[in-house]
């Protein structure tokens, strides 16, 4: 389990992570540094839609002349920052679905080419 101060909900998504990582023979000691990122970033991003879901996405305030201004919370920046970021950690470990069909699309096509693989027939790819 990770050390970092994060929400029980980071710390079970980076657990099922790192076990759908296992489940897939991708789990490598060298991609602790981008699974830690993960987390922060998911971290991130439920704390700032916490406050937008109990605060709204905007705040008002009067300014010198008594006219009521409209402002968006910084926690709307917050979340779409984190998205942001937690949907390229995500795509770099092949776990969008977007780039889950790329991958398979890359093995496709290299199993077209792979005589061993013409030889022994298709497989499916996950």
């Amino acid at each position: 389990m990770s050390k970092l101060k994060t929400s029980k909900e980071a710390k079970e998504y980076i657990k099922g992570l790192r076990e759908l990582l296992e489940e897939r023979g991708l789990n490598d000691s060298l991609d602790e540094l981008a699974l830690q990122l993960i987390e922060v970033a998911y971290h991130k991003y439920i704390e700032a839609t916490k406050v937008l879901l109990e605060e709204g996405s905007t705040y008002t305030y009067t300014n010198g002349n008594g006219e009521t201004i409209y402002r968006d919370r910084p926690e709307v920046k917050q979340a779409k920052d984190s998205h942001i970021q937690l949907v390229k950690l995500l795509q770099e470990f092949g776990l969008s679905p977007s780039s889950r069909k790329r991958v398979k699309d890359a093995v496709k096509q290299v199993e077209e080419k792979d005589p061993l693989h013409q030889l022994l027939g298709t497989r499916e790819v996950r």
